[in-house]
């Protein structure tokens, strides 16, 4: 799919097809970002709950009051976004899959904590693996195509 789609770029002319993909990087810009902070507290937190530093009660107010927010808001963004291509607009979709998975999940998730329902938790933390391995195709496949414009989007902080 990466090389029909840099062939499709190509095909609409150079400079349009720089300008395309110059245009798509920057609008992503924000939304990477937000997704390197979200990734950080998501981090911060797995490792305060996995030493035990984190009691019931701020687990969930942070979920409910930073995480939900950031992925919702990841969600509409990208959502949001419109690329002037077809084929961009093929893996933009895998971005807007995946984040949309993820709110979902961490939805789950903390719905699942607090009525301790283990089997709900367990489906929603393997939706969150499944939009993971989502975000990271994603990533892959868009860094395939912008690497041809000398462009990347860092996924990880």
């Amino acid at each position: 799919m990466n090389a029909l789609l840099l062939a499709a770029l190509l095909a609409c002319g150079e400079d349009e097809s720089a300008a395309v993909v110059t245009q798509y990087y920057q609008s992503m810009g924000s939304a990477v970002q937000q997704n390197r902070d979200l990734t950080q507290l998501y981090l911060e937190l797995t490792t305060e709950l996995k030493d035990e530093k984190l009691d019931e009660e701020r687990l969930v107010r942070t979920w409910e009051e930073q995480i939900l927010p950031l992925a919702d808001g990841l969600k509409a963004e990208v959502t949001a976004i419109e690329p002037q291509h077809v084929e961009l607009s093929a893996v933009h979709a895998q971005v807007v899959n995946a984040w949309t998975q993820r709110a979902e999940a961490y939805h789950g998730m903390v719905d699942a904590w607090k009525a301790s329902d283990s089997e709900a938790f367990d489906a929603s933390f393997k939706k969150l693996t499944s939009a993971k391995q989502a975000e990271s195709d994603y990533f892959t496949d868009a860094n395939s195509m912008l690497r041809n414009y000398g462009l990347r989007l860092e996924q990880f902080p």
